[in-house]
């Protein structure tokens, strides 16, 4: 298990490598968002990394038969449709030249249609309530995902370790190739990032951690190990209410992880105070999993 996985990892590591060689050639950066701060302004990276790491997991997945199972499958599924409005989220924002694709209604109505049809086609028994739940794991879970992914390394940490702990408790090796995978990633996505995976990763993280919801019948395995990115989106939300009601920012900018860049901490610092509180989740959720 251990050469199989150090040569999925050099093959990912290199697939990436290859692929942000070729996209740094046609220059297509990823435009930043204008409010950003100002140390991400400069930044002129690939994106669309997420797309190498959808088809990595696909082509493993292929190899190793996880394609046979009726559950991985649909969660691989996931990856792909959610990965797929993410792509074109992608496509659309670098063709304009601007940090805007989709509009957000077109988006969360892509995104909620197919949550409807993946809930509705789970190869297992899910009651309408759990059915319900899923769907909306996968919406939130998706956006969630995308709103904090806005450091180097920073998701894709984070998914790593989420991964690795899903790993320990469901083994056979489905939940093992997604953290090799991502863990490749980061050799070209730490700080300074070579390489961004754009919504087309994001989105595709997120909702395959949303889908843990039916796998698992429950929704408190997304909900520990998806902590970090709860309290980022919470974050959002408070910053957009206390602005529209009170006219006061209760943040110096949201998502979370951009307050602690303008309070003075490197990036490479917050993303490690970040890594380390997923850390603390994942410990939680493999005592509560084994309790």
């Amino acid at each position: 298990m251990i050469m199989i996985s150090l040569i999925v990892w050099g093959i990912s590591v290199g697939s990436f490598m290859l692929f942000s060689r070729g996209l740094q050639r046609l220059k297509t950066h990823q435009e930043i968002y204008s409010l950003a701060p100002k140390s991400h302004q400069a930044k002129q990276v690939p994106s669309f990394g997420g797309v190498v790491i959808v088809v990595l997991v696909m082509a493993v997945s292929g190899v190793f038969g996880y394609w046979e199972d009726p559950v991985y499958r649909w969660v691989l599924w996931v990856g792909i449709a959610y990965g797929g409005i993410g792509c074109l989220d992608d496509a659309l924002a670098w063709r304009r030249s601007t940090n805007r694709g989709l509009s957000a209604i077109q988006k969360l109505s892509l995104q909620v249609g197919i949550g409807v049809w993946l809930g509705s086609v789970y190869p297992g028994a899910l009651t309408p309530w759990l059915l319900a739940l899923s769907g909306a794991s996968l919406v939130g879970a998706s956006n969630a995902a995308n709103l904090t992914d806005g450091l180097d390394g920073l998701l894709a940490g984070i998914s790593v370790l989420v991964m690795g702990s899903l790993a320990v408790v469901f083994p056979g090796g489905f939940w093992l190739m997604w953290a090799i995978v991502l863990l490749a990633f980061l050799v070209v996505n730490c700080y300074p990032a070579r390489l961004f995976m754009g919504d087309s990763g994001s989105l595709a993280i997120g909702a395959t951690l949303g889908a843990v919801t039916a796998v698992t019948q429950s929704p408190w395995p997304t909900l520990i190990l998806g902590s970090v990115l709860i309290v980022e989106t919470l974050s959002v939300v408070i910053q957009v209410v206390s602005f529209k009601w009170r006219h006061k920012r209760v943040f110096l900018m949201a998502p979370l992880h951009h307050h602690f860049e303008l309070k003075g901490l490197s990036e490479p610092k917050v993303v490690g105070l970040f890594w380390a509180f997923q850390l603390v989740c994942c410990g939680v959720f493999l005592l509560w999993f084994h309790g």
